[in-house]
């Protein structure tokens, strides 16, 4: 637009300027032009929007500038999904967020993950920028790559050591918290580097001048030994980001989830009594003591818990998530799904979760999908974090979640312990939302010792 106005006003004359010049200072003349912009715009903006069809995708139609639709799938998530899956099929696009997005469900959703060229991250930042909230450094300094090897070199391997340490955590603040209110702790980076510091400054020295020394377990000491900060970054401002990062993104998701959990089981009561009897059997079958407390639940033990898993992968599967899961087309051409709608470079992509967490008609069909059946998994082979086309709470693909096993182990060791130590007694109807802004239920209940 810019090169075009620009040659425009190179081909005119000193006589058309100074006529063009008068005709715009005129009040008459800026008011016809104010008013033929305005008019050319909503013609084009009305144009645009009606269009039924853009680049082989069939599309929502809508009419507020700006908006678009925003505002009528907030009001009810579910029944858009339904209604324009239903009238348009798995791909259509539609004017959500403030732009122009294409939105994927059905087996087409594989063509978004398993495509190297769709990338997460990127998406997601326009939402949701983890690293600007937490202070913690560039893309570049901390690649997503570097981020997953992280976790599945030294998180995954060792989730026998950590489920441990958990239990032992989770044992104590069963004791030391349960009916008190609990503190608000507050955590800044210089907190966190106080805290490390010595730890490390201690490991280096040892590992120096100690060949005997019998190094700690834990990720601190992996990244001490197999990760290199960038080289503008101190040592110890690297540690911390990394940490920080990790914290940060397993306890937004542990507690929303391990929350929501809570609340299923609080709306169906006969869960609690079904998972006490699943670990007693479990314990029984494994020759173990009744009468051992927590600690006996390891992680071979926590794998054992089928019915828990089952209640967790249901949960999950039935949570209030719509259009979601962002992801920005990078590659360098238009890209043309099997069903012929063309992704275009910079292109944003989101997937219906709810959509295919519900299948009605294709053959992966799950049976009275709209219900919460608890045991729905059980013996099916469909693990809490076996992720596919009808279960994407982690994702799918090269972005599905790195993190998703350890997650688990988290969620169900704090159910477990909580199934075990006390009573879930609901005082009052249990609430799940069904917009999409915010996952947790509500709803008042009396935890008791038991």
């Amino acid at each position: 637009m810019i090169e075009y106005l620009k040659e425009l006003v190179d081909r005119m004359n000193s006589k058309t300027l100074a006529n063009l010049k008068r005709l715009v200072f005129s009040k008459k003349g800026g008011i016809g032009i104010i008013m033929a912009i305005i008019l050319s715009s909503v013609y084009n903006y009305h144009k645009w929007s009606s269009r039924t069809i853009s680049n082989g995708c069939p599309r929502v139609p809508h009419t507020l500038p700006f908006f678009g639709l925003t505002k009528v799938y907030r009001k009810d998530s579910k029944a858009f999904c339904e209604e324009w899956h239903a009238k348009l099929g798995p791909v259509f696009r539609a004017h959500l967020f403030g732009k122009e997005v294409t939105v994927v469900s059905g087996h087409y959703v594989r063509e978004v993950f398993l495509n190297k060229h769709f990338d997460f991250i990127k998406g997601i930042v326009k939402v949701f920028d983890t690293r600007l909230l937490t202070d913690n450094g560039s893309r570049e300094d901390f690649p997503p790559e570097d981020l997953r090897e992280i976790i599945t070199k030294y998180l995954t391997p060792k989730l026998n050591i950590y489920t441990r340490r958990l239990i032992k955590q989770l044992k104590q603040d069963v004791e030391n918290i349960l009916g008190k209110t609990s503190p608000v702790i507050r955590s800044y980076k210089e907190q966190l580097i106080n805290a490390i510091k010595p730890v490390v400054e201690y490991r280096l020295s040892e590992a120096r001048r100690n060949p005997d020394w019998k190094k700690p377990t834990d990720v601190l000491q992996d990244l001490l030994e197999n990760s290199k900060p960038p080289a503008h970054m101190d040592l110890m401002d690297y540690l911390v980001c990394i940490i920080t990062i990790l914290i940060f993104v397993a306890l937004h998701s542990t507690i929303e989830n391990t929350t929501v959990l809570l609340y299923r089981i609080l709306e169906n009561p006969e869960i609690m009594d079904e998972l006490d009897l699943e670990q007693r059997e479990v314990i029984e079958q494994e020759g173990l003591d009744t009468n051992c407390g927590s600690e006996l639940f390891t992680r071979d033990i926590l794998k054992k818990f089928t019915k828990l898993d089952s209640v967790c992968r249901e949960t999950f599967r039935m949570k209030n998530q719509y259009i979601t899961l962002p992801h920005e087309y990078d590659g360098k051409v238009p890209l043309t799904l099997s069903n012929g709608a063309v992704i275009n470079p910079g292109d944003d992509v989101l997937i219906d979760v709810w959509t295919n967490h519900r299948y009605k008609k294709e053959t992966t069909s799950v049976k009275d999908a709209d219900e919460f059946r608890p045991f729905r998994f059980v013996n099916q082979n469909k693990q809490s974090t076996k992720v596919g086309e009808d279960y994407l709470f982690f994702g799918m693909g090269r972005h599905a979640c790195p993190g998703r096993w350890f997650a688990m182990q988290e969620i169900q060791a704090i159910t477990a312990i909580l199934v075990r130590e006390c009573k879930f007694i609901p005082k009052g109807p249990i609430i799940f939302p069904t917009a999409e802004r915010s996952p947790i239920p509500t709803g008042r209940c009396i935890i008791q010792r038991k």
